[in-house]
């Protein structure tokens, strides 16, 4: 299986900026991670790595767990019962409806994050 490119390509911008607001540092592992999911498949951690792999792109498994876990525990992932992982919001469509509504969606992740 290859990873796909989404059909509407994230600005890297709007990745850095929602990391930001929820209160996480921008790294290539997370970039490469989040734009991976912008394509709105839901994957385990082990199907991401080897997307990941498939794409050059050089990370462990152990990173792309840990970057997963930390990018559901601030509310921009869902896991299911199968520990698969999708993007909570729809950063594509926001990404062409302005900056405004991206950072509307993340200060709402960040509320809801800290009350879990």
């Amino acid at each position: 299986m290859t990873l796909a490119a989404p059909a509407l390509a994230v600005d890297n911008r709007a990745l850095r900026r929602l990391m930001q607001r929820v209160g996480l540092r921008c790294s290539l592992p997370r970039l490469k991670i989040l734009d991976a999911l912008c394509t709105g498949d839901s994957v385990s951690a082990p199907e991401l790595h080897a997307r990941l792999l498939s794409c050059d792109v050089p990370i462990t498994p152990s990173c792309v767990s840990q970057v997963l876990r930390r990018l559901h525990q601030r509310g921009l992932l869902r896991r299911d019962a199968q520990k698969r992982y999708t993007l909570a919001i729809a950063l594509a469509e926001m990404e062409h409806e302005g900056a405004a509504t991206l950072d509307d969606a993340a200060q709402g992740l960040a509320f809801g994050a800290g009350q879990a």
